[in-house]
């Protein structure tokens, strides 16, 4: 499903939840991943999650010139697991 995924651990987040201030701390995944597998990734995660509501944001990368070779890495077959 993803071709890297990058791990930020003992993130404090702060938030409101059912109107009550709380502080949690979490763990920030960067998973890198082909449009592709994009759905697939995002059902993965709610059913891992221990988060009734769980905040997943995506963004696009576009290879340019210079960077292809990383574009090649994700176009690679056997990169995802």
């Amino acid at each position: 499903m993803a071709a890297c995924v990058n791990v930020i651990p003992r993130m404090k987040s702060f938030f409101y939840w059912e109107g009550e201030a709380q502080s949690e701390e979490e763990v920030l995944l960067i998973g890198k991943t082909r449009d592709s597998k994009v759905d697939k990734l995002v059902e993965t995660v709610k059913e891992l999650h221990s988060y009734a509501t769980v905040n997943i944001i995506m963004g696009f990368i576009c290879f340019r010139k210079g960077r292809l070779s990383y574009g090649a890495f994700f176009n690679s077959p056997g990169k995802f697991f």
